[in-house]
């Protein structure tokens, strides 16, 4: 059964690559220009860009997304994780947590299955973790 995998990240596709070795599945990278929704749901994100991208290829395919939810900034970056380290950095995150006593935090990840009908199903993961009080060396 071949997969598509839509995503530009070559260090994603390899690493889900490696994980379905030895399975029946054969995934293939296919990296399209998706609009993603304006949510902190990684779910809704997550199936929304699936669905968007069966209307495309019309082929069984996967879409990974994920967010990192601080609990003293109310959820904040979430889903933006990405933009918000290439802004800011672990330096700049760590500079919002100066003073906050709750440093919890989780990660959440959905991983978003959509058939050759265009049904979809999802799969989240959530782990939660404590911000540092600085980068380790």
């Amino acid at each position: 059964m071949t997969v598509h995998f839509i995503t530009g990240n070559k260090g994603k596709f390899i690493t889900a690559q490696n994980k379905l070795k030895g399975s029946a599945v054969e995934l293939i990278q296919t990296p399209l220009e998706l609009i993603e929704p304006q949510s902190m749901d990684i779910k809704f994100i997550s199936r929304y860009k699936a669905k968007t991208a069966f209307e495309i290829l019309q082929k069984p395919l996967i879409v990974h997304d994920s967010g990192f939810f601080i609990d003293s900034l109310n959820g904040f970056p979430g889903p933006y994780i990405k933009d918000v380290s290439e802004m800011l950095g672990n330096d700049g995150i760590l500079k919002l947590m100066q003073g906050q006593v709750n440093r919890k935090c989780k990660f959440v990840s959905t991983l978003t299955y959509c058939d050759q009908d265009g049904n979809t199903k999802s799969f989240s993961s959530l782990e939660n973790g404590v911000i540092a009080d600085k980068i380790a060396q």
